[in-house]
C-alpha cells in the first residue's frame, strides 16, 4: 500500500476512535453499547446537493450501515435523528453528519471530505461513520473494511450547529432559478423573441417540478394591407424526469399552458381586438450546466398546442388575401438563460 494512503486510512480509524468515544459515552440510564437490538431506533436523512446527485441514495446508506451493525435501528420508532448532507466542491466531495435526539440536543457531528474522482469513498466512510454514531462497537467489527483507496479525510464540524432541533434539519430541496432569452415560431405572425422567468424544484434524483412566466412582446405588422399588432403573454406549469450528472442534468417536461395572445387593430376597422385566452398542453426538453459556484445555464426547446387555435382575417377581401394570421397546431420555441441554484 502507498505510504500516503496508509496514512489517511490510519488517520480516519483514528478519528473515527474518536468519534466512537463521543458517541458510546453513557448518559442517565443509558448503556454503553448505545443503540441495541431492541431499544428505540433511528431515523435518517441523507440529503444530495445538487453537485453531488451521482453520490449513493439513502437507501444504498441504509442498508450499509445495517450491515456493519448485524441489525436495522431504523426499522424502529426513532428517538435520534441523523441527517447527512452531501455536497460537491471544486475538488472534493463533503458530507456533514449531524446526530441529536429527540429534544435536538446535538450529541455529535462530524464533516467528512474526499478527493476522489466519484463518491463511493466517501459514502463508504459516510456509512460506517454513522454506524459507529449509533453502535461504537461498529468499529470493532468494521475497522478492516475502512477505505484503502483516496480515503475520507474528517474536518472540523461547522459552526452553530447545536442550535436547531431536528424539526429544523429536514430535506432541502434542490432547485434553480432562471432568467431566459426565447426565439418562438407560430405563436406571432413571424418569428419573435421574448423573455422568461422560470423557476424549478427537484424531487429527489430522478424528477422535478417547474413553471415559467413570459412574454412576446407585442410585434406591428403590415399584412395584406393591414396595420397590426400581435403579442403573447404565458404562463407554464411542467413536471419532468431527469437524467442527472455531475455536470450537466437532463429533463424531460410536460405540462399545461395558459395564454393571452393581445391584438392591436391600427387598420382596418376592427371588428373583435383584444385579448384572446388559450390554454393548451407544453412539452419541453432541456439541459442544466453547472458553472461557477451556484451559477448554472440552461438551455432547452419546447413544443405548444394551444386550444382554441385563433385565426384572424379582413372581412371583404378576397380568399387568399383576407389572412392576417392563423395559430399552427404546433408552435416552437428555444431558449437559453442563465441563473442559480440552490440545496
Amino acid at each position: 500500500m502507498h505510504p500516503s494512503l496508509a496514512q489517511g486510512c490510519i488517520a480516519l480509524l483514528v478519528s473515527l476512535t474518536a468519534v466512537a468515544a463521543a458517541a458510546g459515552t453513557p448518559g442517565p440510564g443509558a448503556g454503553a453499547t448505545g443503540l441495541a437490538v431492541g431499544q428505540p431506533g433511528v431515523r435518517l436523512s441523507w440529503v444530495r446537493g445538487p453537485s453531488a446527485t451521482d453520490c449513493p441514495d439513502a437507501a444504498t446508506i441504509e442498508a450499509d450501515t445495517v450491515r456493519r451493525l448485524g441489525h436495522d435501528p431504523f426499522a424502529r420508532r426513532a428517538v435520534h435523528f441523523i441527517e447527512a448532507v452531501v455536497t460537491r466542491e471544486v475538488e472534493s466531495y463533503r458530507v456533514t453528519i449531524l446526530m441529536r435526539d429527540g429534544e435536538g440536543k446535538l450529541l455529535g457531528s462530524r464533516v467528512l471530505t474526499s478527493g476522489a474522482s466519484d463518491c463511493r469513498p466517501l459514502a463508504t466512510a459516510a456509512a460506517l461513520t454513522i454506524a459507529i454514531l449509533i453502535d461504537p462497537e461498529a468499529l470493532a467489527r468494521t475497522s478492516d473494511e475502512a477505505p484503502a483507496r483516496a480515503p475520507a479525510r474528517l474536518a472540523p464540524p461547522p459552526p452553530g450547529t447545536g442550535e436547531a432541533s431536528p424539526q429544523g434539519h429536514k430535506a432541502r430541496w434542490a432547485g434553480r432559478a432562471m432568467a431566459t432569452g426565447l426565439v418562438g415560431w407560430g405563436y406571432l405572425p413571424e418569428a419573435a423573441f421574448g423573455a422568461a422567468l422560470a423557476t424549478t424544484v427537484e424531487l429527489g434524483r430522478y424528477g422535478a417540478v417547474g413553471s415559467v412566466i413570459g412574454v412576446f412582446p407585442e410585434q406591428r405588422s403590415t399584412i395584406n394591407g393591414g396595420d397590426f399588432a400581435f403579442g403573447l403573454s404565458f404562463a407554464q406549469l411542467m413536471g419532468c424526469v431527469a437524467r442527472p450528472g455531475t455536470i450537466v442534468r437532463w429533463e424531460l417536461c410536460g405540462g399545461g399552458v395558459l395564454s393571452a395572445l393581445h391584438v392591436v387593430v391600427y387598420a382596418p376597422l376592427p371588428e373583435d381586438p383584444g385579448q384572446k385566452w388559450s390554454v393548451g398542453a407544453t412539452e419541453t426538453i432541456r439541459s442544466i450546466v453547472k458553472l461557477i459556484g451556484t451559477a448554472v445555464l440552461e438551455v432547452g426547446v419546447s413544443a405548444t398546442e394551444a386550444w382554441p387555435r385563433r385565426a384572424f382575417f379582413i372581412a371583404g377581401r378576397p380568399t387568399g388575401m383576407d389572412t392576417v394570421f392563423v395559430q399552427p397546431a404546433i408552435a416552437l420555441a428555444a431558449w437559453i438563460g442563465v441563473g442559480l441554484g440552490w440545496q
